[in-house]
């Protein structure tokens, strides 16, 4: 079965006091977790959520908490002192594609640390040379984090290709 690792960040919105990291999020983050869930059909699916806590992978139940990162500053920060891009491709690596739904200023970081891989990523148009430069697959981002089109396309892409990244 295909290995999927999908990389989004939090969101200010809680569903509840107490939950695993993949479902406690709300708001823009419900573009992600309906992804996610689609995706499962026919994926083996592992999520990454890069917290002010540093990268947290389900399932790991985590508590509400009160500082969210919202910023470039926020990100480059909290990069220096979790090292969140080298652990989400040491999680990568386990996968057969890197699904990163993230804002421009912490994509910057993610992919400056990227190894070899296939990436699939809804990204500002500036991304959209060096995503094709690394042969990587790039969605405009049209939506809070993916876009409705954009989520059916990706969803399409992995679905028509995962015989190409099916590892034994």
């Amino acid at each position: 079965m295909l290995k999927l690792h999908v990389v989004s960040n939090d969101s200010t919105v809680f569903l509840s006091e107490k939950k695993d990291v993949a479902e406690i999020f709300g708001g823009r983050y419900t573009e992600v977790r309906n992804f996610c869930h689609c995706a499962t059909q026919f994926c083996d699916v592992t999520v990454s959520i890069v917290t002010s806590l540093g990268l947290i992978t389900s399932p790991t139940e985590i508590k509400r908490y009160d500082e969210i990162t919202d910023s470039k500053e926020a990100y480059i920060e909290l990069e220096y002192k979790y090292s969140y891009a080298e652990k989400i491709w040491e999680v990568s690596q386990d996968c057969n594609v890197t699904v990163l739904f993230v804002p421009k200023e912490m994509l910057k970081i993610i992919i400056n640390k990227a190894p070899e891989c296939v990436v699939i990523s809804v990204a500002n148009k500036c991304f959209q040379e060096e995503f094709s430069h690394r042969k990587w697959y790039y969605f405009e981002r049209r939506g809070a984090r993916i876009g409705k089109q954009n989520a059916k396309e990706i969803l399409q892409l992995l679905q028509s290709r995962q015989h190409l990244y099916y590892q034994n």
